[in-house]
């Protein structure tokens, strides 16, 4: 709906502009104003970061505040929660097997199997209250970064506009800020990375020209051991979110500078200076990596990743590996999710015809979510912009990374936002383009107009159409996601400690998942389990004797779920000593009190 008013708002905006130029003249004059104020660099990106947080703080009066919905979302916010209580891993639980799920790891330690760049934003946002506030943090500062970053390429009123279609496209009403497994992290490090490497690339043609005697170009590229930094930090935040899309993005910054290295003899020395500078930075977050990985996996160099995806995963990400021999897990949902969709992906991208359909839809989910209507217009004069250098490069760019998705079996618009930035800067490059558009000398001041009236309506459909997008991410009342985040309140507001053992029906939807939890799995409020068989289910309700038990059953024909109290026959037949406490019924919001030393004392216990 969005998408169709976007073009609709277009359409209008042009055709009033037959009958009434002067007003959308005016417009344009404005922006261009905002866009090229005198004030300070600094207070400018502030100012824009200012409001790409508020805008994404106020879009939650209209969907309201964030809820995981993926599994990727619930498994960043294990990592979030770890890192938010000082620990780099969690002690699991005895009687693990019940609390398996996607994404998790449990042996030998209780963590998210993900990279833990994302997790440290989210636990800052839970530092400060919630953390979606460190996802919306992320992106106020993306917007920062990615217009500095264009600073490379642009004119600064023109990286200003670069910055807004950023917030307005990627950032404020995105899914990115409405999800916990979201792009912003890898969208920084893509923005630093290609900014500093286009500044150094910049700089070794300064000092080629500088050596033939041109005057004091070398002096004025600036490209230093600050530099060096920034390329450094872009890629160990990379490698801390996404590794490979990551390497994809560093070959295109690299092989350039690697190239001016070896041919440019009079730029060696500010390379080698900034590459000692990016080598010492990434040498500090490859030692913090090992030692978060021997803390999680107990081996430097194993990656949660490959730990879990080794004991769960029989199907691998890349196309050219083989599917591997896994334990068979002991629940239904786990086992049939990745023997039956994972798999049935993995085969149908290894026939010609699946693999180009595949690839067709994951070009045409990329496109949409980072160019969309709008930006496919404003694109429209990048034919004449490819004649430069800058965005050549930024489209070769773009292409490597898709390629990199045609190599892997699943694929989502955040695993590419290590490039978010250059398809924002083709988006000003082709619109710029739009706004000096002519068709001739006949007929040319008209023609002149047109173009900057569309390039000016774009602008003013970019920010318009953002109270739609907001609605768009409103969640329906029946979703999974709304009932778990619903039910999980309610539990909390329960008196004690509480032990929900899920069931799900014969034909659950395995991407709906209930059964996550927070860091301390002995000391939460509330502990979501696995039903297993009823021996299984009664050694658990033994060993939680200080929670009150539940019996939560998910079946396609009830709804909402259905929570009752665990059945003590159950135990009693199969046969088990342990005493299980009685509950109340389920409406009843008086329950009877746990016995919280036993809760305090593991909550001790797991450090």
């Amino acid at each position: 709906m969005s998408e169709i008013a976007a073009v609709a708002i277009v359409a209008a905006l042009l055709l009033l502009a037959r009958w009434r130029a002067g007003w959308i003249d005016e417009v344009e004059r404005w922006f261009l104003r905002v866009l090229g104020s005198p004030r300070a660099s600094w207070r400018w990106l502030l100012g824009l970061a200012v409001v790409a947080f508020a805008g994404q703080a106020a879009v939650a009066l209209v969907a309201g505040m964030p809820v995981g919905r993926i599994h990727d979302d619930f498994s960043h916010l294990l990592a979030g929660d770890t890192f938010a209580h000082g620990r780099l891993a969690n002690p699991t639980h005895p009687l693990w097997r019940h609390f398996e799920t996607f994404h998790v790891l449990l042996q030998p330690t209780y963590a998210s199997k993900y990279p833990p760049a994302t997790g440290l934003a989210l636990a800052l946002g839970e530092l400060l209250g919630h953390p979606a506030i460190g996802v919306w943090l992320a992106g106020a500062l993306f917007c920062v970064v990615a217009t500095w970053a264009l600073g490379a390429w642009l004119r600064p009123a023109w990286a200003r506009l670069g910055g807004v279609v950023a917030a307005a496209t990627l950032v404020v009403a995105s899914p990115w800020s409405w999800q916990f497994s979201g792009g912003f992290l890898p969208a920084i490090g893509g923005a630093l990375l290609f900014g500093a490497a286009v500044r150094l690339e910049r700089s070794t043609r300064a000092a080629k020209a500088a050596a033939r005697g041109a005057d004091g170009a070398w002096r004025r590229s600036g490209a230093s051991w600050r530099l060096g930094l920034a390329l450094g930090t872009g890629l160990a935040v990379l490698a801390a979110s996404r590794p490979w899309e990551g390497m994809a993005a560093a070959c295109v910054a690299l092989v350039p500078l690697l190239w001016r290295f070896v041919r440019a003899r009079e730029a060696r020395r500010r390379l080698v200076r900034a590459a000692g500078a990016a080598i010492l930075l990434l040498a500090t977050a490859a030692g913090w990596l090992a030692w978060y990985q021997w803390r999680v996996t107990g081996s430097p160099w194993t990656m949660p990743y490959r730990l879990y995806d080794a004991r769960y995963a029989p199907i691998p990400v890349f196309l050219w590996q083989s599917p591997r021999a896994v334990e068979p897990s002991p629940h239904a949902v786990m086992a049939r999710f990745y023997s039956e969709w994972e798999h049935g992906a993995w085969t149908k991208q290894h026939t010609p015809f699946g693999w180009l359909k595949t690839a067709l839809q994951k070009s045409r989910r990329l496109w949409r979510f980072y160019i969309g209507p709008l930006g496919t217009l404003a694109l429209a004069g990048v034919p004449w912009a490819l004649r430069r250098r800058g965005p050549r490069w930024a489209a070769a760019g773009l292409g490597v990374l898709l390629l990199s998705q045609l190599a892997i079996v699943p694929s989502r618009p955040h695993y590419v936002a290590p490039g978010a930035c250059l398809a924002v800067y083709l988006i000003v490059e082709g619109w710029r383009q739009l706004r000096v558009w002519r068709r001739g000398a006949r007929g040319a001041a008209g023609a002149r107009r047109f173009g900057s009236h569309l390039a000016t309506a774009l602008l003013v459909a970019f920010v318009a159409v953002l109270p739609l997008r907001a609605l768009a991410l409103r969640p329906e009342p029946t979703e999974w996601f709304v009932q778990r985040a619903a039910m999980q309140r309610r539990l909390d507001a329960m008196p004690g400690h509480q032990l929900v053992l899920v069931r799900y029906g014969p034909a659950h939807e395995g991407g709906a998942e209930w059964v996550y939890n927070d860091a301390d799995l002995f000391g939460t409020r509330v502990l979501w389990a696995r039903a297993m068989d009823d021996a299984e289910d009664c050694r658990l309700v033994a060993h939680e004797s200080a929670r009150t038990p539940w019996r939560l059953e998910i079946v396609e024909d009830l709804t909402p779920p259905r929570l009752s109290p665990y059945p003590r026959e159950a135990c009693r037949a199969a046969g088990s000593t342990a005493v299980v406490p009685a509950a109340a019924s389920p409406n009843n919001t008086r329950l009877p009190s746990t016995r919280q030393g036993s809760v305090s004392s593991r909550r001790s216990a797991s450090g």
